[in-house]
């Protein structure tokens, strides 16, 4: 799964990337959770759009009922045919940028779970692929939520979670916003463990209070994937290119 990234990305930089408009008002963040606000990229008809959307969508049986649990990952393996999220799948898919994620690994002698920060090698802003809804609100306005797709882990996550979430290449940004259902399914797959690292990282990060530089601020020198296909690891299939819960079903 995928329960906290960071994103410290500049306004222009982003404006850049996406080729939006105008630069969206964002702020460096190094421990964005589950239920906060996170920036994602739609297309629409003026082209590109940044909006701030509830990170954990929210099925639409579930929001006249007491339980409300936010969805925060979709599995790719199943998620154009669960009802939660089969129309965003078709109509509403979206791109969320992010330069890094965490996830914790449990060890046979230390007391606490140990934060790993996992990203792409060698880049700023790299993007997750994305669905969103939009969901009425008690006030009546209509508020944007959305859920960030995982799939099997690659050989360098793999020995941390048995997940991880889908990250996107630059040239097929484009295609998994607007592509049909039959053209995207292909792109839900493991990222190449060649082309990312991961480093240990203090325990600030395991309360989603922190916000700060602390929550990244290396305990390890890198392991890099490469280090671990080069060493007899299987290597992906997948075609080489930059890239650029609550509950998960």
């Amino acid at each position: 799964m995928c329960g906290r990234f960071t994103l410290r990305a500049s306004p222009v930089e982003l404006m850049q990337f996406f080729r939006l408009a105008s630069p969206p008002a964002v702020a460096p963040r190094y421990n964005i959770a589950p239920t906060q606000q996170i920036g994602c990229v739609i297309h629409s008809v003026e082209g590109h759009e940044w909006v701030s959307a509830h990170w954990g969508i929210v099925p639409a049986w579930q929001r006249s009922s007491g339980t409300v649990r936010p969805l925060i990952n979709a599995r790719a393996e199943s998620v154009h045919q669960k009802p939660s999220f089969r129309e965003s799948f078709r109509r509403r898919r979206c791109l969320v940028p992010f330069d890094g994620f965490f996830e914790w690994q449990t060890t046979g002698t230390a007391s606490r779970k140990q934060p790993w920060l996992i990203r792409v090698s060698g880049t700023g802003v790299a993007v997750f692929a994305a669905l969103y809804d939009h969901i009425p609100g008690a006030d009546g306005q209509t508020r944007v939520s959305c859920c960030l797709l995982t799939t099997e882990a690659n050989s360098l996550v793999a020995g941390i979670h048995d997940r991880m979430p889908v990250i996107l290449d630059r040239a097929d940004q484009e295609l998994w916003m607007t592509g049909e259902v039959s053209d995207v399914l292909p792109l839900l797959r493991p990222y190449p463990a060649e082309l990312m690292e991961r480093v240990t990282v203090g325990f600030a990060v395991g309360n989603a209070r922190n916000d700060t530089a602390d929550c990244i601020m290396p305990t390890s020198e890198p392991l890099r994937g490469s280090s671990l296909t080069g060493a007899g690891m299987p290597q992906s299939t997948h075609p080489p290119g930059g890239p650029e819960s609550h509950a998960a079903l």
